[in-house]
């Protein structure tokens, strides 16, 4: 038995969804929906010894990265377009390049594109608003 390519960005796909949904309930109407046997797989989940696990041959390169974004350059995009445009636009890596602008981090590892654009909406629209507060 071999595990297909597919099959894996399946369960990805699945784990990062769960990872994602903050209610319980909607967690389990989701697993419902997409797993044939919910119990089997959050099972099978939790027995994965990420300690055990093999390290992948694929040796990551560490190099420092510039952003060819600027703060205003992020600004006019998020006001001309919607975030779902932008998620479905930018790829992880320019998102984290855009929140690092504004934030001076990386966004955290477990941040999905979705969460992202939230944090660097609402970091915009938080300086908007004192902008206008402050007038």
């Amino acid at each position: 038995m071999c595990i297909t390519r597919s099959q894996i960005l399946e369960w990805n796909e699945i784990i990062q969804q769960l990872n994602s949904i903050g209610d319980e309930k909607e967690r389990e109407l989701y697993l419902q929906d997409k797993v044939e046997d919910t119990d089997l797989f959050l099972s099978a989940l939790k027995k994965v010894n990420k300690s055990k696990l093999v390290k992948s041959k694929n040796k990551k390169t560490t190099e420092k990265r510039n952003s060819h974004f600027t703060q205003k350059m992020v600004i006019d995009l998020f006001n001309e377009y919607t975030l779902d445009d932008i998620i479905a636009e930018y790829s992880k890596q320019e998102l984290s390049d855009m929140y690092s602008i504004f934030y001076s981090v990386k966004p955290l590892t477990s941040f999905d594109k979705a969460k992202i654009v939230q944090m660097i909406h609402q970091y915009i629209y938080k300086m908007n608003r004192a902008g206008v507060l402050l007038g």
